[in-house]
């Protein structure tokens, strides 16, 4: 009798243990599943490990026009670019959207060290998407969110949405506009595209 009373026990016991295991089982594998979802989902619309583009501007010494490179006052190298009442605008870096990607673009991280070279801070970062002679897009870094100065380098940075493009031979641009004759100088950008 006693014989049966245990081995009753035991299945009770068994019973309860493999129960418990079960369900245990069952979150532990939904957790797993769970965390697998969440994480692939959140690679999408996510920015890549290395930049598109990213330059020093060393990389373009000698190309003309030079007026808008500056030598010996830059953040890296030997190369920056500048701004200022004799020159506008910079050397502008121009992709088509279908050598950029077969994805559709949704934002575009910009980068850069910058500092001025004079009292004025109306200096921008500029994103075009052209079509021709149209302007499908503009958007702006506005170097006066970042108090900017002469005396130290401060890293600016920026996520602009980009519109859906559908015209192929669009272009997008990314330049420096010395606004009012700004003068100001620029190292070290980054160019990051997210799909």
């Amino acid at each position: 009798m006693s014989t049966l009373i245990a081995t009753n026990e035991n299945r009770v016991y068994t019973k309860f243990f493999t129960h418990s295991f079960n369900l245990f089982m069952m979150k532990y594998i939904s957790i797993v599943c769970l965390c697998t979802a969440l994480y692939s989902c959140s690679n999408v619309n996510e920015f890549s490990s290395e930049p598109y583009f990213k330059t020093s501007f060393d990389d373009i010494a000698g190309w003309v026009p030079e007026s808008s490179l500056l030598a010996g006052n830059s953040y890296s190298g030997n190369y920056a670019i500048k701004t200022d009442s004799s020159a506008e605008y910079s050397l502008v870096w121009k992709r088509t959207f279908l050598k950029l990607s077969t994805h559709t673009l949704t934002k575009v991280r910009i980068s850069a060290y910058a500092k001025l070279l004079g009292a004025k801070n109306n200096a921008c970062i500029v994103v075009s998407i052209d079509s021709g002679d149209k302007t499908l897009y503009w958007n702006s870094l506005e170097f006066k969110k970042h108090n900017l100065n002469s005396k130290s380098w401060k890293k600016v940075e920026s996520f602009i949405e980009i519109p859906l493009v559908t015209d192929s031979s669009a272009q997008i641009n990314i330049y420096l506009w010395g606004k009012e004759g700004s003068a100001v100088v620029i190292d070290d950008l980054e160019v990051e595209f997210c799909i």
